[in-house]
């Protein structure tokens, strides 16, 4: 196998050290698994500033303490953060060439061996240990290599305490292992680190983490649910309250403080007559309201802070209100997804294809497919309005969009319900609408047969020049119009034009329909407009029939 070097032109390790564990936790030294430090005792504003500025000189442990016990105690953050991690992990995943690195011979196989790579559970875990960066900065899961067969690949990716890593001194950009006797760590390893930093603000890895835009908003909280607490402890339960008068004895005062103590635990008390114990209320909704109102402002800002928006986390609004996917704003989706692609590529697929191919063969890259929110009912009415038009569209671009498979030869298909042909109501009797909802479609097929109505009541053909201008008549009162406008309401006339016969037969249907005061205004109103339409068309046709 051809000796490899990583990109600052180290050699490769060897075939020990990518099989084994190189940041092994231990009892003692400085990566121990178990850790009894903690940030959050004692927090205050003063040691919050002091945590941030040990953090910018590049002691940053008590920062990630402070950043993962966040995540522990606050219940909104861990959901909104954990929100986020997911909307990525989920997302379809699919290997790229670049451009004329397709038709390399290897191509093929190296991109059938990748897929099995992507497609393997581990890189579940390995996605979320890396999606650790969005809080903490940075993080760098190790890559346990199987080297016992002929092709090398990830046998499973360890999550590694970011406490355990530090960033170097002089530049603030590479990341290294925290080593006893090192005071600046060691080198990591090549190929054995997937190195993922927080790309949330320009400048150095260490200051990007969310933690740090949402720690102070953390300690208002924990003030301000302390002093709910406390709010609620002294106000929550009503104060008992004993009086007695001038003339009561020690031992009657006695029995009166035994009840009011005894009456919180036990819910019952025997006093004398002259004795009184009393329930005073204190506080109010003012301030209850207050500290509510505190904790609901601190969490908006948190949903902001880490989903980029609150709507889905607080206000509940629509999709139309802001584009969002799975709780997070999809800009913020897209940005992850691109940058962990391109970590995945860079750490694992790289090294995989050198291992196996060699240094020069071609590297497919991981690209997680963020799919636009789409307004299903926005689509399917500008649709139904643009195909009649004569708008051409593929059914396989809407399939798509729909996220509908092309369907089997022999499958049951859905279809619309179909009905036979009304016919005409009887005299006196209102006509009951057969569609409710008349669409374009139908509208075209009403005015058609009308014109079919008007040419054999007068013995004309089809394409008659009279019939041509009672129709033109008719298409005056905007019958398109007047569907699209009303829906249901149109729907009487359209159905008394498309049973009718013969255009007496419509006009009779049109009469009964005007008569019947139940009938919609809007509808009747189209009727008017119809007969004048239709005496028009009478005045015109007879002289040549």
């Amino acid at each position: 196998m051809a000796a490899l070097v990583d990109h600052l032109g180290r050699p490769m390790p060897s075939k020990k050290i990518l099989s084994e564990e190189v940041a092994r936790p231990g009892l003692t030294g400085v990566r121990q698994a178990w850790s009894t430090e903690t940030a959050v005792r004692g927090l205050t504003p003063d040691r919050l500033a002091a945590i941030m500025r040990q953090a910018d000189q590049g002691d940053m442990d008590a920062f990630l303490t402070l950043a993962e016990e966040m995540e522990e105690r606050d219940p909104h953050y861990g959901s909104v953060l954990q929100t986020r991690k997911l909307a990525v992990v989920g997302l379809e995943r699919q290997l790229v060439w670049a451009p004329g690195k397709e038709k390399d011979p290897l191509a093929e196989e190296i991109h059938e061996a990748c897929g099995q790579l992507v497609a393997d559970d581990c890189l579940d875990e390995l996605l979320l240990h890396l999606l650790d960066a969005i809080a903490k900065g940075y993080a760098a899961p190790e890559i346990i290599w199987d080297t016992s067969g002929n092709q090398w690949s990830p046998e499973r990716y360890e999550w590694r305490d970011p406490r355990w890593f530090r960033f170097d001194r002089e530049t603030g950009r590479e990341l290294r292992l925290k080593e006893m006797g090192e005071i600046d760590g060691v080198p990591l390893p090549p190929y054995k680190f997937a190195v993922h930093l927080a790309g949330r603000k320009s400048g150095l890895a260490a200051r990007a983490g969310l933690a740090r835009l949402v720690a102070f908003s953390f300690v208002c909280k924990l003030y301000g649910l302390k002093d709910w607490m406390a709010y609620a402890e002294i106000f929550g339960i009503p104060m008992r309250l004993g009086k007695y008068d001038a003339a009561a004895q020690p031992e009657d005062i006695e029995v009166l403080k035994r009840a009011v103590f005894n009456l919180g635990a036990d819910a019952a008390a025997v006093i004398p007559a002259a004795m009184t114990i009393e329930f005073p209320t204190a506080g109010g909704a003012a301030a209850e309201a207050l500290f509510e109102n505190l904790v609901k402002f601190l969490d908006a800002q948190v949903s902001k802070a880490v989903l980029g928006q609150t709507m889905t986390t607080d206000d509940g609004a629509s999709r139309a209100q802001a584009q969002v996917h799975d709780g997070v704003r999809t800009d913020l989706v897209k940005a992850d997804a691109t940058a962990i692609g391109a970590t995945v590529t860079r750490d694992v697929l790289t090294p995989f294809v050198r291992f196996n191919w060699g240094p020069q063969a071609p590297v497919p890259r991981l690209t997680l497919v963020v799919e636009e929110p789409e307004d299903m009912d926005a689509l399917g009415q500008a649709l139904e309005r643009l195909v009649p038009l004569g708008l051409k569209v593929a059914q396989t671009e809407v399939r798509k969009k729909l996220k509908l498979s092309e369907p089997d030869a022999g499958a049951d298909l859905l279809t619309p319900p179909t009905s036979a042909p009304a016919a005409p109501p009887p005299p006196g009797a209102a006509p009951v609408p057969a569609d409710p909802n008349p669409g374009p479609g139908d509208v075209a097929r009403a005015r058609g047969q009308l014109r079919a109505a008007l040419a054999r009541s007068f013995g004309l053909g089809d394409r008659h020049p009279a019939a041509d201008r009672a129709l033109d008549e008719l298409q005056s009162i905007e019958l398109d119009g007047w569907s699209q406008t009303f829906g249901p309401e149109a729907a009487a006339v359209i159905q008394v034009v498309k049973a009718g016969g013969s255009f007496d037969e419509i006009l009779v249907g049109l009469t009964r329909l005007a008569a019947d005061l139940s009938a919609p205004a809007a509808a009747r109103s189209l009727v008017r407009a119809m007969f004048e339409a239709a005496a028009i068309a009478v005045d015109q046709v007879r002289p040549e029939a």
